[in-house]
C-alpha cells in the first residue's frame, strides 16, 4: 500500500510539474534617455536625446523565479547632430532590437536582469555599392542590465545599455554621400511588460 501510495504521489507531481504554464507571451513599452560615449571626443557627434519603443516578448520559466526573455522591440532615435560645416544632419538611427535577457526574482516583488540586444538600424545609414568605399556594419550589439518589480501582471525595469564596442555609423546626407561618426551606443531605459498569454 505504502508503494501504492508513494508511486500515485511521484504520478501526480510529474503531471501537476508538467502542466504549469512555463511559456509567457508580453507586450512592452519603453522610454530611455540616449547619452552616446563619445570615445574619440570629438566635436562632431550626436546630442543626448529621448529613445521610446515598444515590443512584443516571449518568456520561458526556467525554474520557479527564473525566466528567460527573447524580444522584438521597435526603437525611435533621432538625435540632433551637425557636421563640420555647422550643417544639421538628418540622424534617424530607428531600429529593430531583438534582446535577450535573463531575469531573475528574489523575494516577492524585486528583480534583476542582464543579457544582450542585438540591433539592427532601419533608416538613417548609408551604403555604396562601389568596393573602394567602407560601409556601415550592422548590426551592433549591447549589453544590459537592470533592476525592477514584479506585480504579478506588470512588470516595470529600470535598465542600463552599453555598446560592446565603438561603431562607425555613416550617415546618409545625399543620395551620393555621408558623414561618418564612432559611436558607443550607451542609454537609461524605463520598461513596463505586460503578460497576455501563459501557455
Amino acid at each position: 500500500m505504502k508503494k501504492l501510495t508513494l508511486l500515485i504521489l511521484i504520478l501526480f507531481t510529474g503531471l501537476f510539474v508538467n502542466a504549469q504554464k512555463k511559456f509567457e507571451f508580453g507586450v512592452s513599452a519603453k522610454l530611455g534617455y540616449y547619452f552616446p560615449k563619445n570615445d574619440a571626443n570629438s566635436p562632431w557627434y550626436p546630442e543626448n536625446t529621448i529613445s521610446p519603443g515598444g515590443g512584443i516578448s516571449l518568456g520561458y520559466s526556467l525554474f520557479d523565479k527564473t525566466k528567460l526573455v527573447l524580444g522584438i522591440e521597435g526603437n525611435y532615435l533621432h538625435p540632433k547632430m551637425i557636421d563640420y560645416w555647422n550643417n544639421q544632419l538628418d540622424v534617424k538611427w530607428h531600429s529593430l532590437n531583438i534582446p535577450f535577457y535573463i531575469a531573475q526574482g528574489i523575494g516577492s516583488h524585486f528583480l534583476i536582469n542582464g543579457g544582450v540586444t542585438l540591433v539592427r538600424q532601419l533608416s538613417g545609414y548609408w551604403n555604396d555599392s562601389r568596393t573602394y568605399y567602407r560601409n556601415q556594419k550592422l548590426p551592433e550589439y549591447n549589453w544590459q542590465a537592470g533592476v525592477g518589480w514584479d506585480f504579478n501582471k506588470v512588470k516595470i525595469s529600470i535598465n542600463y545599455t552599453r555598446g560592446f564596442k565603438t561603431v562607425e555609423k555613416k550617415i546618409k546626407t545625399s543620395p551620393n554621400s555621408s558623414f561618418d561618426v564612432d559611436v558607443r551606443h550607451q542609454e537609461i531605459f524605463f520598461r513596463i511588460e505586460y503578460p497576455l498569454w501563459k501557455f
